[in-house]
């Protein structure tokens, strides 16, 4: 602001006079110069306009000498340290040197943040309907808007730079992420077992218990098996025979089953006696066999043979319907009693004879005795058959 000071003889007499006039207006229209000048205390600064912003897709006509060409962007979204493709289109129809001849920036060469990396190859179904196409790829590694200087490409000895462009880069890593917030591989962490250490031990423990108990039940399933000796064939005999009179049958006049048990037990006492596979023979055979045997003592051979006369019997009731008196059944029974008292238990072997110890079972022994009692098995279901 500039201040005026008035002649104090002029304000106070308050007349105007040419002189006074012609003062203030020379000062009136010094004040109204002195803004449109310079100030001291103002200066102007020069401004500077961003680039603009390069869209993906977008044309950016090229000319060099006589020749136009067409850069277009063809990566879209652009992203921290992906490849940024520019292709550069020459128009018509060049010949593979033309399009050859066109000099982009080698690989390595950086302009600010962005660096040229190695150019990809264009898929030939993006050039198979467009003009001859050469290829920039670029690389940045920070956010944001980033100027694109300008980029220096030459053609047939005449070269240009391309004006500066803005690139929108996105972050990989997020929006708030920069170049200064990214941190190196940490070193590993231990992460702690979630289970104490001896809870392992005890299942190793557990483990190698079950293992020993399996290697144990193995060892005694293989060992040799020590079983007592067999009860005596004579009182085997005797107590089945004790129980027949005691179910009394008879008395019912069931002369059929009462037969069938009778010949049983006495078969099964020959077999048990002098080894005679009694179900696999008729009762002629069988009766010849045990009178054969090298065992049967001379004495003993007459109640074979009247053993052969009940076993005659029996196979009439079972397989004729024959029905003898109580009498009959009765003293066929008692004939039976006294062959087993007469004949006795099969005597047992010595130790040195045989070379066994005692209560010890060979392996031969138990098959034969479960082949001896398949065959049971299968003539009783035999003789069940008969009478049905």
């Amino acid at each position: 602001m500039i201040r005026v000071r008035f002649p104090s003889p002029v304000l106070r007499s308050g007349r105007r006079t040419p002189a006074a006039l012609a003062c203030l207006l020379a000062l009136l229209t010094t004040s109204s110069v002195l803004p449109a000048s310079t100030s001291p205390s103002q200066s102007i600064e020069p401004t500077s306009e961003e680039p603009p912003i390069l869209e993906a897709g977008e044309s950016w006509p090229l000319r060099i000498g006589d020749t136009t060409l067409t850069a277009i962007l063809r990566t879209e979204p652009i992203e921290t340290g992906a490849p940024i493709l520019i292709d550069f289109l020459l128009p018509g129809s060049p010949t593979a040197e033309e399009v050859a001849a066109l000099d982009l920036p080698a690989p390595g060469t950086e302009f600010g943040i962005f660096e040229v990396i190695e150019s990809p190859r264009i898929p030939s179904a993006e050039t198979k309907d467009a003009p001859a196409t050469r290829r920039l790829s670029l690389r940045a590694f920070e956010p944001g808007p980033q100027k694109l200087p300008p980029i220096p490409i030459g053609l047939g000895g005449a070269s240009i730079q391309t004006p500066a462009r803005t690139l929108m880069v996105t972050s990989v890593a997020g929006l708030d992420t920069d170049v200064e917030s990214h941190q190196d591989i940490a070193a590993a962490v231990e992460v702690p077992s979630p289970l104490p250490i001896w809870f392992w031990w005890m299942i190793a423990a557990v483990v190698a218990g079950l293992l020993a108990m399996l290697v144990l039940l193995w060892w005694w399933r293989r060992r040799p098996r020590t079983v007592p000796p067999p009860e005596p064939a004579d009182s085997w005999a005797l107590a089945r025979l004790d129980r027949l009179a005691s179910d009394d049958l008879l008395r019912d006049a069931r002369v059929d089953p009462f037969f069938t048990r009778l010949t049983d037990i006495a078969r099964e006492y020959v077999e048990r006696r002098f080894g005679i596979a009694a179900p696999e023979r008729t009762t002629p055979e069988f009766i010849e066999a045990a009178r054969a045997d090298p065992e049967m003592e001379s004495a003993h051979r007459d109640r074979m043979i009247r053993l052969g006369t009940i076993l005659r019997t029996a196979d009439l009731v079972k397989f004729a319907g024959d029905r003898p008196a109580r009498t009959v059944c009765e003293d066929a029974l008692d004939q039976v009693r006294d062959l087993v008292v007469e004949i006795g238990p099969k005597p047992v072997p010595t130790s040195e004879e045989n070379g066994v110890e005692p209560g010890t079972i060979e392996a031969g022994d138990v098959d034969r005795s479960r082949r001896r009692s398949l065959d049971r098995a299968v003539d009783g279901l035999e003789r069940m058959e008969a009478r049905e």
